[in-house]
């Protein structure tokens, strides 16, 4: 009996894991498309902004709650994208499910060319 809990629990954990890995992938992927949503605002319109400035820099809590942000979903999730005013970086959330991933570039404007990729 006890055998079998164990071996329940094991295969329990190895689905839970498996689940979290796919939706973080996810959220990644969709955090990803937001940003070329957001590259393609500004080529669009070099002044685009969604928020006023916002100190820190890489805020991860203003940017998953208060920031305003454009926001865009698909089947597997949403995304936010966030650029402040007046700043050459741009920020995407996405979101699969419980999963969060940030992702952030900074930039030249016009044309707009990425100088820099990070994940929050």
């Amino acid at each position: 009996m006890l055998m079998a809990v164990i071996a329940a629990k094991i295969v329990y954990n190895s689905y839970q894991t498996s689940e979290l890995i796919g939706r973080r992938e996810q959220a990644f992927w969709l955090a990803e498309a937001g940003l070329e949503q957001g590259k393609a605002n500004l080529a669009r319109n070099p002044d685009w902004f969604t928020d006023l400035s916002h100190s820190p820099a890489d805020d991860v809590r203003w940017l998953t709650g208060a920031a305003v942000g454009a926001a865009g979903s698909l089947p597997s999730g949403s995304f936010k994208i966030v650029r402040e005013r007046g700043q050459e970086r741009l920020y995407c959330v996405g979101a699969s499910g419980q999963a969060r991933v940030i992702v952030k570039i900074t930039f030249q404007p016009a044309p707009v060319k990425t100088l820099s990729w990070a994940e929050l």
